[in-house]
Order: structure tokens, then sequence, then C-alpha cells
């Protein structure tokens, strides 16, 4: 029997503050499971020139049916929504999906983190940790540092002119 990479025990909120509770809500509403407990689904990346509404390098959770169709749902929906965001059934697009590599290990070992590595979602929860211009993500150790600059900005715009006897 086929043990699948993930249960939904797995990627509770109670374990890591780094898990999602909205994709916690949309594996434990949404996924298919195996009868071992385990989703089938994972984590897919659109591929560059692929004709759909969806920039390359989108994210969809859900799997790839031997018919083309695709089962799930943009991954940035179910992170807003969780268990209110739909399930579709997308006619065509497994054929431009690539699968994200071990995306369940790398999610349950970095949580969010691995889904936003570049840090720059704000995610709801507690993530960040400041101390002046710095701060430390309390989820995976990322380090940034606050830059400030100045801008000089020249503003123009066209107004009315006033004429003899007119209101401006």
């Amino acid at each position: 029997m086929k043990t699948y990479p993930l249960a939904l025990a797995d990627i509770a909120p109670s374990l890591n503050p780094a898990f999602s509770p909205n994709l916690h809500q949309w594996v434990g509403k949404n996924s298919h499971f195996a009868s071992d407990g385990g989703t089938l689904d994972t984590v897919w990346r659109v591929r560059p020139g692929a004709p759909i509404e969806a920039p390359a390098g989108s994210l969809f959770i859900g799997y790839a049916c031997d018919d083309g169709y695709f089962s799930g749902s943009r991954l940035m929906g179910v992170l807003c929504n969780g268990r209110k965001e739909l399930r579709w059934a997308f006619l065509h697009l497994a054929e431009h999906l690539d699968p994200v590599p071990d995306f369940w290990g790398n999610y349950k070992r970095l949580g969010r983190c691995f889904i936003d590595p570049d840090h720059a979602i704000s995610f709801i929860g507690e993530r960040w940790h400041e101390e002046g211009d710095r701060r430390t993500c309390l989820w995976c150790g990322h380090e940034q540092q606050q830059e400030h600059w100045t801008e000089n900005v020249e503003i123009s715009r066209w107004v009315n002119v006033a004429r003899e006897g007119q209101a401006a």
C-alpha cells in the first residue's frame, strides 16, 4: 500500500505557528484522501507560456487527473480564504503544471516560509521579532534590515486659468 506524504495532523497550526490555519482548514474540508488518511493533493507550479489566466510560477493545490483535468484551487486563494475557497475542475490545466518537488516535506520543515522564501507576503499571525531597523522571522530565522531613503519628487498638474469675467 502506498503511503502519502501528508496526513492532516502533520500540518496542524497547533504544532507550529508557521503552519497556515487556512491551508489546514482547506485540506481538511476539500482534499481528496487515500485510504491510509494521506492526502492525494500536492502543490503545482504553472509553466511559462501556459495558455491560462494565471501567471507563470503561480501555485495551485490539488491533483492532476489522467484525462487532463486538474482538480484543485489556487494556493493563494486557499491561504487567504481557507475552507471557503472552492475546489474546481480545470480543463487542460494539468498539462501546464509541474509538481513542486517535495512540497509537503518542505512545508512541514519551513511552514509558510517555504511558500514565501523572500518573506514578502504579510501572513496573519506573529511572524516577526523587530528590534530597531532589523527583524527576524520567528518561524525560520530569516533576517531583514529596513532601508531608509529620501526621494525628491517634482509634481505638476494642469489648472484652469481664470478669464476676465469668468470664475476659475
